[in-house]
């Protein structure tokens, strides 16, 4: 188990030492990267093996008495967040965002009869907007819209684009439904993804390759203010659901929803790189008390957080 844990530690700082792209290392520092020995025993290991990493890898590990795994980590993707503020681009009309459709008054008072009949709407309800809860009226000709992908909730146009701000999306008051790419406030940092196979099964999937996430933030400036940056690792299990979720968790480091800056709840600091309420595994096993597997609920939770982050 010891032995494991040193593994699980180097392979955290193993992909820090792999340079971008998928150039060859050398021996020495490949060695040295997957077993944390220093260069003379990196050289007098290649010795003795004549130069053969895998064969040095292998006579390592048993050594130190745990087995070595078949094949050694490999850099499966790296995607780099080097900016402290969305890429600007051309604002769209919320229009085009949401895709809304414009109701005249007289349409809206049908629709408010018809449920009205059907017992939806007391007699003494009207249709009304959901964000300043005012009854239509027949001055509101021309600013009654419903979001394209909604149900049956209206509102005014200017409602809407005070709810929109300055943000390249929408999120329906009501369903919460996503229009637009939701952009976050993460700051800059790393997401490098390790493929593992033979060697560090999840809990409840052995007999698939393991994807080790790992995530990098250094200390920072925000608005004037140092912030505290953070390292943290999870695993996904390399099945189709487990490359579905990991493709999702790209795109949301990709919009800066993965971390924000806030208080640490472990530590009690403020101003500290923290999780952004996209859950992740961080140990192999232990199941949901130790934010491990195996969890049967675990891929379909994140999914709809993923989702309510506007992130399909």
């Amino acid at each position: 188990m010891l032995g494991l844990l040193f593994y699980r530690i180097f392979l955290i700082r193993t992909w820090k030492i792999i340079k971008e792209g998928h150039s060859k290392m050398d021996p020495i520092e490949t060695i040295k990267a997957i077993t944390q020995i220093s260069t003379e025993d990196a050289k007098a290991i290649l010795e003795c093996t004549q130069g053969d990493v895998d064969l040095s890898l292998s006579l390592y590990y048993e050594l130190n008495g745990f087995p070595a795994p078949v094949i050694p980590p490999q850099l499966f993707f790296q995607v780099k967040v080097t900016q402290d503020s969305a890429q600007t681009s051309a604002r769209l009309e919320t229009s085009k965002v949401t895709n809304w459709v414009e109701y005249s008054y007289e349409e809206v008072e049908k629709i408010a009869e018809k449920q009205h009949k059907e017992g939806y709407l007391s007699e003494k309800e009207n249709e009304r907007c959901t964000i300043c809860l005012c009854d239509f009226e027949p001055s509101d000709n021309g600013e009654i819209i419903k979001l394209g992908r909604c149900g049956e909730h209206f509102y005014h146009k200017g409602c809407i684009e005070n709810c929109r701000g300055e943000s390249d999306s929408v999120r329906c008051p009501v369903c919460g439904a996503i229009y637009g790419v939701m952009m976050g406030d993460m700051p800059p940092g790393t997401m490098t993804v390790i493929r593992i196979e033979n060697f560090m099964p999840l809990d409840g999937y052995d007999n698939c390759a393991t994807f080790q996430i790992n995530y990098e933030f250094p200390n920072g400036t925000r608005n004037g203010k140092r912030y505290r940056g953070t390292a943290r690792v999870a695993f996904l299990p390399d099945n189709p659901e487990g490359n579905e979720v990991l493709r999702l968790l790209q795109i949301a480091f990709e919009r800066k929803l993965t971390f924000t800056i806030g208080r640490s709840v472990t530590t009690g600091r403020d101003n500290c790189v923290i999780w952004n309420g996209i859950h992740h595994k961080t140990s192999p096993d232990g199941g949901p008390p130790n934010f491990g597997y195996p969890d049967e609920t675990y891929f379909t939770r994140v999914k709809e957080e993923l989702a309510a982050k506007g992130i399909y």
